[in-house]
């Protein structure tokens, strides 16, 4: 009786502890956001322009994360805590829907310990504050696990739909939320579970995750496909197939970076150890739970690990892979039946994390040059748009660059928040701005036209004007140079002919 009471009271404190160190955690982003001193990043920028003009979808990504911004600048202005706001909002929601699926997959020890570190693993922990799109996508991946395994246990129709509707949501945040569909096929297509293939009910699912798509699909259709064919581009599939052991050698180290090698090697272990569990679900628990998580890790890993063999792969494309990595590691490496030899090796991991996590919010920690600073992309922005409104010409003028990441800076943090353009080069990548109204009806006028880097004037852009003079503009911190900027400052628009794009 005492061993059970004091077991007891050992949980009690672990989730008292969990639910302070969330708490905590969630307030300390909001003061991050406000006083942390990092601009938004160039991403983050352009989906606040999106949030300017709300859509079914948009030419690289669906209409999820405008949405989001758009309520929290709705709440808050457009302030970087108005667009940051939901950030650690749905951070916070992971961890918890985390925790209880934990609980119910393992126990509620490996559901705390895999709540708790979503939060201190380096790929995840920095979408506590940047609003980029992967952090709804992280946030409905993991309330589709939630809905799967309810669906799994309680094998109702309506399960099955309300599943459905968080992956459709997921699919209008990001199509790597296909990946999902693939892993619940897979995981119903072995034996324990084939059955449930032949019934109605997850093919209901499907059809409400189908239906909560359709306006994407049908904003493609009217737009032709543009946001279809970018991701066809991000595969490479129209360059055929090469190997490129430089790729894969990048792809392989950038997984080291975001997850740090030990907690990377860890929970590979754990994933491949844990899928022997072939039980069902009157079965204790575990037993059936293993082969949940390697189900919605594996088919998400292999995929990028083949495809940086054929091109490059981003470090945070395989993200998804990862979250039930956490609750094979956490049930492995930390519970109370683990040797000392794993406890040891996962408490060095977990302080591997936490050092890696403090230095994404203190980059000084680590004494990291300007070119690893992981914060250098989000300082400096504030000063370039000031520098513009300095150099500006008399009205009226518009502002324009030939990178969409400095339009969107600039139309952020310039007075007024004015509509600004972006003129691509020849060959470069079409980007949301091409989809908007462009030089129309700006003859005649001024303009500041801003490059990134020292650079010269485009040859287009220079016929478009009379004249125009130049600055180069440095932003420094501590001596140290951040970015470089060009300036020019342009009288006389007479129009310009946009160049097309090559790729998607």
């Amino acid at each position: 009786m005492d061993s059970k009471k004091s077991t007891l009271e050992g949980s009690g404190s672990l989730k008292r502890g969990f639910i302070f160190f969330l708490a905590a955690l969630t307030l300390f982003r909001f003061y991050f956001i406000l006083h942390g001193n990092i601009n938004l990043s160039p991403d983050e920028a352009h989906y606040w322009e999106w949030s300017r003009r709300l859509a079914l979808g948009y030419y690289s990504k669906g209409p999820i994360i405008a949405y989001l911004i758009w309520a929290g600048t709705a709440l808050f202005g457009n302030t970087e805590f108005g667009v940051r706001f939901f950030a650690p909002v749905l951070s916070l929601l992971a961890s918890v829907v985390l925790y209880m699926l934990g609980k119910d997959l393992y126990d509620e020890k490996t559901g705390i310990w895999s709540a708790v570190l979503f939060q201190a693993v380096p790929l995840f922990t920095a979408f506590g504050v940047i609003m980029t799109i992967d952090a709804p996508f992280l946030f409905l991946w993991i309330l589709s696990l939630f809905f799967f395994q309810k669906a799994l246990k309680g094998n109702r129709t309506s399960d099955w739909v309300v599943l459905g509707l968080a992956v459709g949501a997921g699919m209008l945040t990001k199509l790597t939320t296909s990946f999902f569909i693939l892993s619940v096929f897979l995981f119903l297509a072995s034996k324990e579970e084939r059955a449930k293939l032949f019934s109605l009910r997850p093919y209901a699912g499907l059809l409400a995750a189908a239906a909560l798509f359709t306006p994407l699909f049908l904003w493609n259709m009217a737009h032709n496909w543009v946001n279809f064919r970018h991701e066809m581009g991000h595969a490479d599939i129209q360059d055929g197939f090469r190997i490129s052991i430089k790729s894969l050698l990048e792809f392989t180290g950038s997984q080291f970076g975001i997850i740090t090698p030990l907690l990377f090697a860890l929970m590979i272990y754990a994933l491949v150890k844990e899928k022997g569990g072939n039980k069902d679900y009157s079965s204790q628990k575990g037993d059936w739970a293993g082969r949940f998580s390697f189900w919605f890790a594996a088919p998400t890993l292999v995929f990028f690990l083949l495809k940086s063999v054929q091109g490059k792969v981003q470090a945070n494309w395989a993200m998804a892979g990862y979250v039930t990595g956490l609750f094979a590691f956490s049930h492995v490496f930390l519970e109370n039946s683990a040797s000392a030899r794993k406890k040891v090796l996962a408490g060095i991991a977990i302080a591997m994390c936490l050092f890696a996590a403090a230095v994404t919010y203190y980059p000084s920690i680590a004494g990291l040059p300007p070119k690893l600073d992981p914060q250098s992309r989000l300082k400096g922005w504030r000063e370039l748009a000031a520098e513009v409104e300095k150099n500006a010409p008399p009205t009226p003028y518009f502002v324009f660059s030939d990178a969409y990441q400095a339009s969107s800076e600039l139309a952020f943090y310039m007075k007024g928040n004015p509509v600004t353009y972006c003129a691509r080069s020849s060959g470069q990548r079409m980007n949301q701005y091409d989809l908007w109204p462009g030089f129309e009806g700006l003859l005649r006028q001024n303009a500041v036209f801003v490059t990134i880097g020292d650079s010269n004037m485009p040859e287009a852009v220079k016929n478009a004007f009379e004249s125009y003079k130049k600055e180069v503009f440095t932003e420094k911190e501590k001596g140290k140079i951040l970015s470089v900027y060009t300036i020019y400052t342009c009288y006389g628009f007479k129009g310009m002919k946009e160049k097309p794009a090559t790729e998607f």
